[in-house]
């Protein structure tokens, strides 16, 4: 790729038509091709709306009735989340409308597991893995290089209730596996360690989402 279009795909990562496979700005690690941003398109792949849902009870409704939305995190609303995307409950992942743009897919657990195993395993990959600014991860941030260029975000999450927490201290990532009937595996990063942590996340709750092929 010549550096003139190295340019503009860099500028076209901006993550907004789920329409347009090449616009994610992507990153090769192991066998494996991971968007190095996080997802924050507002549209199903078949153009319709995904629900927007910025107050907490409205977000809750959804959460209980399992109904698809999507939130900026609270205090980002006019921004559109333009650095840290946009976070996703489960309703939305699994929509057969499909949330992730055509050519990519949703992560499955195994998917994540080849991730970390590429990257330097569990208890060391969020060095390789945690995108390299202190102006993002709260200070004292444990060490990162992302040597991997996956650029891990620290875009916090929102809990079933509406209640965002964790801006700019943890980064939580959907995959598509169930971990029970009410949650599903996530990855979280911390600012804390260099270690990634694999949990049950509610499906209610609001997730940021990497997409891979």
């Amino acid at each position: 790729m010549n550096e003139n279009a190295k340019n503009e795909h860099e500028k076209t990562a901006g993550l907004r038509n789920p329409s347009a496979e090449d616009r994610f700005h992507s990153v090769q690690i192991g066998g494996q091709e991971w968007m190095a941003g996080n997802l924050d398109v507002g549209t199903f792949l078949n153009g319709d709306s995904i629900n927007l849902v910025q107050e907490g009870r409205e977000w809750e409704h959804c959460a209980r009735n399992a109904i698809p939305a999507m939130c900026w995190y609270t205090g980002h609303e006019d921004d559109g989340g333009t650095d840290f995307g946009a976070l996703y409950n489960w309703y939305a992942l699994i929509d057969p409308r499909g949330l992730a743009p055509r050519s990519w897919r949703l992560p499955s657990d195994d998917d994540w597991q080849q991730l970390i195993a590429s990257s330097g395993g569990a208890e060391y990959c969020g060095t390789a893995l945690k995108i390299e600014n202190n102006d993002l991860w709260m200070s004292p941030s444990a060490r990162s290089s992302n040597a991997s260029g996956f650029s891990a975000l620290p875009a916090g999450m929102r809990d079933m209730y509406g209640i965002d927490a964790h801006r700019n201290t943890y980064a939580y990532f959907w995959s598509a596996t169930m971990a029970s009937q009410y949650s599903a595996w996530i990855y979280m990063l911390g600012y804390f360690d260099i270690a990634i942590h694999r949990l049950g996340g509610a499906i209610g709750s609001g997730f940021s989402v990497r997409c891979v092929r």
